[in-house]
Order: C-alpha cells, then sequence, then structure tokens
C-alpha cells in the first residue's frame, strides 16, 4: 500500500452519538462512492438516559489522490517530554519529515504552554529552513506543561490560508493537556473548528503517561489516526506512518 492510498472518514457527534470514521484501502482514480455503512447501538443501564449508536463508514472506492498537502507538525517541549521519550519523538519527526514529499509544505512548532513555530512560515521538509528548526527544537529544554487547545488552535490558524492544499496537523507527544484540562464545551468548539477548517489530526503517542483518549477522539473527530509508541516501531517507521497519515485522504462530510 502505497502513501497515499488511505481514505477517511471525518464527522462530529452529534447529541448521543458517537460516529467513528474507517480506513479504506484504495485504487487510484476510483469514484469515492458508494459507502458501505454499519451501524451498532448500544442501551444505557440507566433507562432514564438516552442510548447512543456507533455508525461505520467504509468507502468501496477512493477518492482522487490531492498533492501536496500543508502539515502543521506539532512537537511537545513540555517537561514530560525527556531523555528516551525525546529521543524517540526526535526520531519520529525526522522520519516523518523524511516520508513527505518535496512537495508539500510544512510549519513545525514547539508546543507546551504556548505554540511556538520554529519555522517563520511553511517550507520544504527537506529544506534548509527546515533543517535550522529541527537545530533550534534540539536546542529546547523541555519545560512547563501543555495546553492542548492553544496547540491545536495555533495550528488551524496557521492553516488559515489562501493555499487550496489538504490540510493537516501532525501532533506528536504525550497528548497530556495539563496547562489546561479540556471540559465537554471547549472540545466540541474545537473539533468543529477542526472539521470546518476541513483539518485532520494525527498523533504519535509517546510519553510515561500518553492521553489515548483526547488524542483518539481527536482523530476520530477530523479523520486522522493515532499511532502509540509501543515498542514495536522504530522512530523512522512510526515518522513514515505518520507521513502517510498525513497524506491520506479525508472524505469531509458536506
Amino acid at each position: 500500500m502505497s502513501k497515499r492510498s488511505l481514505v477517511r472518514c471525518a464527522f462530529l457527534s452529534v447529541a448521543t452519538a458517537t460516529i467513528f470514521g474507517l480506513l479504506g484501502a484504495s485504487a487510484i482514480g476510483a469514484d469515492p462512492t458508494p459507502i458501505a455503512a454499519r451501524m451498532d447501538t448500544f442501551s444505557h443501564p440507566d433507562k432514564n438516559s438516552d442510548g447512543c449508536f456507533a455508525l461505520s463508514l467504509k468507502p468501496d472506492g477512493v477518492a482522487p489522490i490531492a498533492s501536496p498537502h500543508d502539515v502543521v507538525v506539532l512537537f511537545n517541549t513540555s517537561a514530560s517530554q525527556t531523555g528516551e521519550y525525546r529521543a524517540k519523538a526526535i526520531e519520529v519527526v525526522k522520519g516523518l519529515l523524511a516520508g513527505l514529499t518535496a512537495d508539500d509544505r510544512v510549519q513545525l512548532m514547539a508546543v507546551d504552554l504556548h505554540a511556538v513555530p520554529l519555522t517563520k512560515t511553511f517550507v520544504a521538509p527537506g529544506s534548509r529552513q527546515m533543517s535550522d528548526a529541527l537545530a533550534a527544537l534540539d536546542a529546547r529544554v523541555p519545560l512547563g506543561a501543555t495546553d492542548m487547545a492553544k496547540a491545536i488552535n495555533a495550528a488551524v490558524d496557521s492553516l488559515a490560508g489562501e493555499s487550496k492544499n489538504p490540510r493537516t496537523v501532525v501532533y506528536i507527544g504525550d497528548g497530556r493537556s495539563a496547562a489546561n484540562l479540556l471540559e465537554t464545551s471547549e472540545f466540541q468548539k474545537l473539533t468543529e473548528k477542526l472539521v470546518n477548517a476541513r483539518v485532520s489530526v494525527d498523533s504519535y503517542a509517546v510519553g510515561l503517561r500518553t492521553d489515548p483518549q483526547l488524542l483518539g477522539a481527536l482523530a476520530v473527530q477530523s479523520g486522522g489516526t493515532v499511532i502509540s509508541d509501543n515498542g514495536a516501531l522504530t522512530g523512522k517507521e512510526a515518522g513514515n506512518l505518520l507521513a502517510a497519515a498525513a497524506n491520506a485522504t479525508v472524505l469531509w462530510p458536506t
């Protein structure tokens, strides 16, 4: 499977419904319709509470390949990302950049209490500007906690230009938002902003204590994916998978 052969669906949760997007393999040039659907319903133990359902959609074909992509890479530089976790994360971001195409446009940001751009604008993944940004990232001391809402908002705002390229956020870190514990209403606004801007979120979860629930929810709501640091993948391999995810086609709701 090539790195551009993934197709994902992105949806927002409505009321008590949780809607999931499934990955689909593809062949270039096929009509993205029809879409196979499956719905499972679940009852709540409290008969006074509403039940819920999970709707899974899998396209039988694929959408046309769109290239290049605009990618914002959010690299967690909080105090929790030190030692072997920091070293693995650096390997992953280098693998990600190596796996992207020369035509992709990338902006690297260091995120903790704030989101700090390490490239002034979007640059080629193998450019001198990106090499300088990686050096600045390597020299940055991990401090503080992370505000995930601020990080995602900064990435979406950075992608809000005139470019017509597909847009993706790639997050590398533990996913914990210790500086701002997201409440339901704030999370809903965040995911609505992602969907309205047509921005997917792919993540690599690495750290002593990761938050797979938050990263998974961001992925499900935006048509992204989550890769966990379980020791089975090298940093380069994980980075290549992230590059494939970043270049995947997302079928947005209309």
